[in-house]
Parts: C-alpha cells; structure tokens; sequence
C-alpha cells in the first residue's frame, strides 16, 4: 500500500511535522499494512485513526522494525482501539524510546460496521 497523501506543518517555535495518510477508508480487514515511513529524524509520532460514522469496533497497531523491507514480525509499540462511542482515536510516542528507524500502520483486528482512515503525525 501506497503513502496516500503528506500534509507538513512548520511552527517558528517547535519546529515542523508531517501528516501521512497511511489507510484509506478501503480497508477494514485484520492484516492490512501500510507502507513503512522512516522516523529516523522523528523527535515523536502520533497514529491517528479517525472512523467512520457507524464503526463500532477495531485495532489500528503502530509497528516498528529495522529495516523498511523487514518480512519477520514487526515489533508492537502501540495500538489505537476503535469503539462506538466516538470517531477519532490516537496512540503518542515522545522520544521514541526503541530503536526502530520504520514505522507501519496495520489493521490487527478487523474494523467492524465502518471503515478508517489512518495518519501517522511525525514530529521533526
């Protein structure tokens, strides 16, 4: 899967981040994976999930590995778990404190009566 879109922002004061749309609404099934993004300069990033109207369940997970090629299993920093009771869900990492230079995006349980969109905010 293909970065969809990049959006950069730059504050005088705190420097300058990315918004990169990862998953359009097309995909809800568990092992749907974006394409890695290197975080190498990254002072922290955000996995955005925003779902649709109706979505009443779901698990986006923030992964990491050494290399943007990796075929093991990438390591599990954190997940964004959808729910009916609202529409945006997020999941922070400041400092990222494992040494993975790749990021993806991956639907790890299937996204339930809607769809998703995912972002990943890199902080540079």
């Amino acid at each position: 899967m293909a970065i969809l879109t990049v959006d950069t922002h730059v504050f005088q004061r705190s420097g300058r981040f990315d918004i990169v749309k990862l998953i359009n609404d097309g995909a809800t099934a568990a092992g749907s994976e974006s394409t890695a993004i290197d975080v190498r300069e990254a002072s922290g990033i955000t996995l955005l999930v925003e779902a649709s109207s109706g979505t009443s369940a779901g698990v986006v997970t923030i992964e990491g590995a050494v290399s943007s090629t990796y075929t093991g299993t990438w390591f599990s920093l954190g997940t964004a778990t959808t729910n009916a009771a609202s529409r945006i869900f997020s999941a922070s990492f400041d400092n990222l404190a494992k040494p993975f230079p790749y990021v993806r995006a991956r639907i790890s349980t299937n996204i339930t009566s809607g769809t998703v969109d995912v972002y990943l905010c890199v902080i540079k």
